[in-house]
């Protein structure tokens, strides 16, 4: 516990002294940072939340895709890149990169989930469609006369 407090003040101090010395307006810095730290999470929720045959093995590779894209835009995106691949750069704004990332934990994890086997069944009252599906049921309770009481 404390040497991961340790850690985090010295990454934070890190941090502060970088942000120090940057030209401009701090903002765009920490959208850039939060778009490429939380892409993807969006993406695993909305998965989960709509697909009943997502399961966890098909959301991991979709995380694993979504980490591979954002090392690869992260690397290759703005003037000041780290890697250069001529046309094959991410040319798009960085902003972009956490919201490409959440379509891509989709695009990956729901394909992934219905080719792989899962070791469980999903629990579909935890999608949209089990959501619908009680309180359509709720609602046809509604409609029955009660019985009568005593």
């Amino acid at each position: 516990g404390k040497v991961l407090v340790a850690f985090a003040g010295l990454l934070c101090m890190a941090v502060a002294v970088l942000l120090a010395h940057t030209h401009g307006n701090a903002l765009p810095l920490y959208f850039k940072a939060t778009s490429i730290l939380a892409g993807g999470l969006f993406g695993v929720f909305f998965l989960a939340f709509l697909s009943p045959r997502a399961h966890t093995a098909g959301v991991w590779v979709g995380v694993a895709a979504n980490l591979l894209f954002t090392l690869y835009a992260t690397l290759t995106a703005g003037p000041g890149r780290a890697l250069d691949l001529g046309s094959w750069n991410f040319i798009w704004s960085t902003l972009l990169i956490g919201v490409i990332g959440h379509c891509v934990v989709v695009a990956v994890g729901w394909p992934a989930s219905l080719l792989l086997k899962s070791r469980r069944p999903a629990d579909r009252r935890l999608t949209l469609w089990g959501w619908r599906e009680a309180r359509a049921a709720g609602a046809a309770e509604e409609c029955e006369p009660s019985p009568p009481r005593p």
